[in-house]
């Protein structure tokens, strides 16, 4: 290893469990008295070189690759712990996920994570794309049941699929048969005055 590649490995193992790309060209930067280009040049060339690992093809904001000592990978630990503070939507997709028993349908996902169906003008990345993204890495699959409706599945529970599946169902299902009342209770309380609600409908909870 030469001097950059030591002092970006001493920096990853000093307690440091990650470092973003502008992290590192930063540090770079200011020890060595270089430019961002080569900073940039370096840390490429210390993940060629397996020195490092990059969390590619994840980018946590602004297109930023987190980096780990080469023995390290991005656990879903790490995940959780990055994607809170850079890529909030992901966070919060992936966190219902895992605390609704590794299922979530596709109605939900798009709710939670707050992100758009369709592209816009501006670069916010759709619900679509958070979903490619993470099946790349292996975190979930996207899987329709036999009704026609969309889920995602953490990849670890796939065996179970078809399961979690109907238990979200009937979920879903329950929900919708109490919007109903909800509504009619806050409309009689003059908290909403919309006579167009629109909600998930009831008989196919989609």
């Amino acid at each position: 290893m030469n001097k950059h590649e030591k002092f970006i490995v001493t920096f990853l193992n000093n307690g440091l469990k990650y470092l973003l790309g502008k992290d590192i060209n930063t540090l770079l930067e200011t020890q060595f008295q270089i430019n961002r280009d080569a900073a940039k040049k370096i840390v490429q060339r210390a993940v060629q070189k397996k020195i490092i690992n990059s969390s590619k093809p994840l980018t946590f904001g602004n297109g930023q690759y987190a980096y780990f000592t080469y023995d390290k990978i991005i656990s879903k630990s790490h995940f959780f712990e990055i994607t809170k503070i850079h890529r909030p939507p992901m966070y919060r997709l992936m966190s219902q996920i895992d605390d609704n028993q590794g299922r979530i349908s596709f109605y939900d996902a798009l709710r939670i994570s707050g992100t758009p169906l369709v592209n816009g003008t501006s670069k916010v990345k759709t619900l679509n794309d958070l979903i490619k993204e993470l099946e790349i890495v292996g975190y979930i699959q996207k899987i329709k049941d036999n009704r026609g409706i969309d889920y995602l599945i953490d990849n670890g529970k796939i065996s179970d699929a078809d399961i979690l599946m109907k238990q979200q169902y009937t979920n879903m299902e329950i929900d919708c048969s109490l919007i109903p009342d909800i509504l009619k209770f806050v409309k009689d309380q003059n908290l909403i005055d919309n006579k167009k609600i629109i909600f998930r409908n009831r008989k196919t909870a989609d």
